[in-house]
């Protein structure tokens, strides 16, 4: 059946939409991994690995999180929500999804499965479910007549037998469910909705302020540094995971020196994942770029990791003479930019 849903989707990206959409879209996530992580240790094993809180998780809450390496740098940003599977304890699932993209999926799959050992717990990358995106004020009715329309609060979830449904944004989903199912729901979906692909996605990821750690970008940013801390991606309570005591410093006695900002190119084409940028000094790096998608008139939206005492400054992509860098705003705060 996997197979069927990738013959499926290959058939609906001949229509696939230019990136200048803006409302009412379903997303073929198929440059994003699921994996299932399951088993009667599934929760205390994740809860070793993750930057996260796993026991905030019930059946109807779900959460971002990273994986990080030993020095504090993000291998992986993961969606973790509560695996439907039939199996529950209490108001906890008895099993997890951990949605990655497909560039660091095997990475994260090596190390989680070295760090199992003698765990009960399976590490699934070839999931029977299968996920995609949506977005828009119909998406939300048509989910809200069909009893599938999670709670307000970011992360909520809501499932059937054989569907799922988590809110990520106002009117913005994640949806996953059997092969069978999700071709049914994307194709009722699409008499509503412009269809796109991951590419889009992440254009919305940086409108939202929502890093993607990808292959380019792996294991180079500190939680901190990508506003995890501010995404509530992070717990500073819970106990340790790979990374812990490095992040947790940054905390509790340093001040963060570097934060990501939504930055606007009139050139796109230029412009990539990890790139350096400069300030005024030329031969000073000041920043790294951590996503980049093009608009439909070759103009960029990114997000970078800027030093603050370098914020003030005209900035530049790649080089002290590249592509001029416009700073947009976040829909968020940034507390280390707010007047004292």
């Amino acid at each position: 059946m996997q197979q069927a849903w990738q013959i499926f989707l290959r058939q609906q990206l001949t229509n696939h939409h230019p990136l200048d959409a803006t409302d009412n879209t379903i997303f073929n996530l198929g440059a994003e991994a699921l994996f299932h992580i399951h088993g009667g240790d599934a929760e205390d094993f994740l809860q070793s690995q993750l930057s996260n809180d796993l026991r905030d998780i019930t059946t109807d809450k779900g959460q971002l999180s990273c994986y990080c390496n030993p020095k504090g740098r993000i291998i992986a940003l993961l969606r973790c929500y509560p695996a439907h599977d039939g199996g529950r304890i209490g108001n906890k699932p008895s099993g997890y999804y951990l949605l990655l993209p497909e560039s660091v999926a095997e990475t994260v799959h090596q190390r989680l499965s070295l760090y199992r050992m003698r765990a009960n717990v399976t590490i699934d990358n070839t999931t029977k479910m299968v996920h995609f995106g949506a977005m828009g004020t119909l998406v939300s009715h048509w989910l809200e007549q069909h009893d599938l329309l999670p709670d307000v609060a970011a992360y909520s979830c809501i499932a059937t037998a054989a569907t799922q449904v988590v809110r990520i944004g106002i009117h913005r989903y994640d949806i996953m469910a059997s092969p069978e199912h999700a071709i049914a729901l994307w194709q009722e979906l699409g008499t509503l909705c412009q269809i796109a692909d991951t590419r889009y996605w992440r254009y919305i990821n940086i409108l939202a302020g929502l890093p993607c750690v990808h292959k380019h970008s792996s294991e180079l940013f500190i939680p901190q540094m990508l506003n995890l801390d501010l995404l509530d991606a992070i717990s500073f309570s819970k106990g340790c995971y790979p990374g812990q005591e490095i992040i947790a410093r940054m905390h509790y006695l340093g001040r963060n020196r570097q934060r990501m900002l939504h930055y606007f190119s009139k050139v796109g084409a230029q412009i990539s994942t990890g790139m350096a940028i400069y300030g005024n000094e030329k031969s000073l790096k000041v920043g790294t770029i951590v996503d980049a998608m093009d608009n439909a008139d070759g103009s960029c939206q990114l997000l970078a990791t800027i030093k603050l005492d370098y914020v003030d400054q005209t900035l530049h992509a790649g080089s002290a003479q590249g592509p001029e860098l416009q700073p947009r705003s976040l829909p968020y705060t940034i507390p280390e930019l707010q007047p004292q």
